[in-house]
């Protein structure tokens, strides 16, 4: 987050900011060091100290980093810019009443707007870094009364409001950002998934798509575009996008893990296990990909290996009895049980969520419904925003019929990769009614 203030310098500062632009750190201090810079004149020595500050702020010598910045504040003519300084390093280790402290005396000190506006951005930011989202909030307004042509605050507004579910106010500043930058990918693509949130599809597509044209090897414009795709049932589109979104950046876990579950769809379970083992392998936290990842193995027999993915997965989940309900099922090994394991979790669609629920056999129905109840289902479907989780428990316990617990009901093995998938997904009703929240 720092801003790399270069006034005209000495010919050997400039270069060490540019040095550290490229992430040259050390190789940045040991030139400034190499000038001698006590014997500068206090223009250069303030720059020099700006800098030294930073290259050692970034090869993690913070008290060090201090000491530079507090020598520059000492001498300098604009000394806003080492407050703010200072109220980045604070907040980073932790020191928020500092940070603030700082941050307050770089905005109080700044004259010019432009610096001005962005001296508050800054400070939003760390306050939202802090947990303090109003605050934050606040000063990203400060920052667009100040200068209306600050495009960052305007993003950060629209990405907070969008976090906080304000979709027309997230539109309304990305859109904002859109007329200072229009080719700026980030806002773009935030205003797509905005688009998404508020039902509208088809503008979020056009969205992506532009992203596209102007930055043709942006994989998370395909990516996003894939998801929407999906979920508007135009599948192999939907592959197609996600495989570019793969080719594009294939170190980015969602990619794998978007190719996988459209692989899974179409029923190609093993397929879609090489790509989730790659998405797991690649650092993934999405706990959709674990649970993925885990109902393509049980489809192609390997029930051990999917009970270690989902214990692996199971700190992912905000709601541990899911997790550890299916764990209690898998573990217990009696022969007279026919378990089928699909875990209650988040489902990323246009709209935001959708739930799968845990299914068991029809044989086993009364289980199925205990642990719906030892799973507060309800609670769960709310914390992935779902409109009426009644439906789900419904669809559980009228998709069985007549049949008695504890009776055999064989099932065709074309029957596994579908059957359970259709008959216990949420009606098309519910689809909607989330489409339209």
């Amino acid at each position: 987050m720092f801003q790399f203030h270069v006034p005209p310098l000495h010919p050997d500062i400039l270069r060490a900011f540019k040095l550290c632009q490229r992430g040259k750190f050390q190789d940045a201090f040991n030139l400034l060091q190499s000038l001698g810079v006590e014997a500068l004149d206090d223009e250069y020595r303030e720059s020099a100290y700006y800098c030294m500050g930073l290259a050692k702020f970034y090869m993690s010598s913070i008290d060090e980093s201090e000491s530079y910045f507090n020598l520059g504040l000492r001498i300098s003519k604009t000394p806003y810019r080492f407050y703010e300084a200072l109220g980045n390093l604070y907040s980073m280790t932790g020191r928020y009443g500092r940070a603030r402290d700082a941050l307050d005396k770089a905005v109080e000190l700044c004259d010019d707007p432009q610096e001005r506006s962005h001296v508050l951005c800054f400070y939003g930011h760390i306050l939202n870094e802090a947990g303090k989202h109003i605050k934050a909030i606040e000063k990203f307004l400060d920052a667009v009364a100040v200068d209306p042509y600050n495009e960052d605050a305007y993003y950060y507004l629209g990405h907070m409001q969008q976090q906080m579910r304000l979709f027309g106010e997230a539109e309304y500043n990305y859109r904002e950002a859109l007329k200072i930058d229009p080719f700026d990918v980030d806002v773009r693509i935030n205003l797509g998934n905005t688009l998404c949130d508020t039902g509208r599809p088809i503008e979020a597509i056009e969205e992506y798509r532009y992203v596209t044209e102007i930055h043709p090897r942006c994989a998370s414009a395909y990516y996003n575009w894939s998801v929407i795709l999906y979920a508007l049932g135009q599948i192999d589109e939907a592959l197609a996008k996600a495989q570019k979104a793969m080719q594009l950046d294939p170190f980015d876990p969602r990619n794998p893990a978007q190719v996988g579950f459209v692989e899974l769809s179409l029923g190609r379970p093993e397929r879609a296990s090489d790509l989730f083992e790659a998405a797991v392998e690649l650092g993934s936290e999405d706990a959709r990909t674990f649970a993925d990842f885990a109902e393509a193995l049980i489809l192609i027999g390997k029930r051990k290996q999917a009970l270690e993915i989902l214990r692996e997965g199971a700190t992912l989940f905000d709601n541990q009895a899911p997790v550890d309900g299916i764990r209690a099922f898998i573990a217990d090994e009696r022969e007279h049980v026919n378990v089928y394991e699909i875990v209650v979790l988040g489902k990323y669609n246009v709209m935001g969520a959708f739930t799968r629920t845990f299914t068991i056999h029809a044989e086993n129905l009364d289980e199925a419904l205990k642990f719906c109840k030892l799973c507060d289902i309800r609670e769960i479907a709310r914390s992935y925003e779902i409109v009426d989780s009644r439906l789900l428990v419904s669809q559980i316990s009228s998709s069985a019929g007549p049949v008695v617990a504890g009776d055999r009901v064989p099932v065709k093995d074309d029957e596994h990769p579908k059957s359970f998938e259709d008959k216990f997904a949420p009606p098309d009703h519910l689809h909607k009614e989330l489409w339209a929240s």
